[in-house]
């Protein structure tokens, strides 16, 4: 599903400038989608209200899902200490490592799909995972 390999690719995509803000992954995505209407978002559909909200909430639904388990992922990634169990202590997760577990969301079959680690990314989760240890301790 092209929805489903658009709205990863977009939200784990290290230039986004904005994750929520003015719908701006959003209409990335419908404009991919809209480029291409072989993929079923044709001119048939934008134009017919119902069709064309459908396709819109299904989008919204699936950034909001990928935000969520990427979130999840890199606060999973941070580690954690018990003192009254110290066999459950985690170390941090390495941010390569994390990396390509992130990437490994995206899915997909065939290897051209898949979703590529890259220097940006690991800088861009770095930072992610800097902002999410100080919420942490606060």
């Amino acid at each position: 599903n092209k929805i489903e390999l658009y709205t990863f690719t977009v939200i784990a995509s290290p230039t986004l400038s904005s994750y929520v803000t003015d719908g701006y992954p959003r209409q990335l995505v419908m404009g991919v989608l809209e480029r291409h209407p072989n993929w079923g978002y044709t001119k048939e559909v934008r134009e017919d209200p119902l069709k064309k909200k459908i396709v819109l909430n299904k989008v919204m639904t699936r950034l909001t899902d990928r935000r969520s388990k990427i979130k999840a992922v890199i606060v999973d990634s941070l580690g954690a200490e018990y003192p009254s169990d110290p066999t459950k202590n985690r170390q941090p997760q390495d941010i390569l490592e994390l990396c390509q577990e992130i990437a490994a969301l995206a899915g997909g079959s065939l290897e051209d799909d898949k979703f590529k680690v890259t220097l940006q990314m690991c800088a861009r989760v770095a930072l992610f995972v800097s902002l999410s240890s100080v919420s942490q301790r606060a």
